[in-house]
């Protein structure tokens, strides 16, 4: 059985985009939890330079819309989680 948890992120309060990304990417890839990174996955980026990749993105969607994010109303990312119950040993 598995449950899968949509999480979206916004600005930690006094932190900046870059830093919260940085922080929320890093908490995901934790790898304690990810058996040292073999269940992390990514879609059309890197994970050791997702963050990067992400700031990147906004800034070029900046540049070429001018047009800024407002600071802690909007999404700058979205994690799925999955969460599988384990019987045993799994590694």
């Amino acid at each position: 059985m598995a449950t899968t948890r949509l999480i979206a992120h916004h600005i930690s309060n006094g932190a900046s985009i870059f830093s919260t990304m940085k922080d929320r990417f890093d908490y995901g890839k934790n790898p304690e939890k990810t058996l040292d990174g073999q269940l992390i996955a990514s879609f059309m980026c890197d994970p050791e330079t997702a963050d990067a990749e992400f700031n990147l993105s906004k800034a070029q969607y900046h540049s070429i819309t001018d047009r800024t994010q407002k600071s802690n109303s909007d999404v700058l990312c979205y994690q799925i989680r999955q969460s599988f119950m384990c019987q045993g040993d799994y590694r």
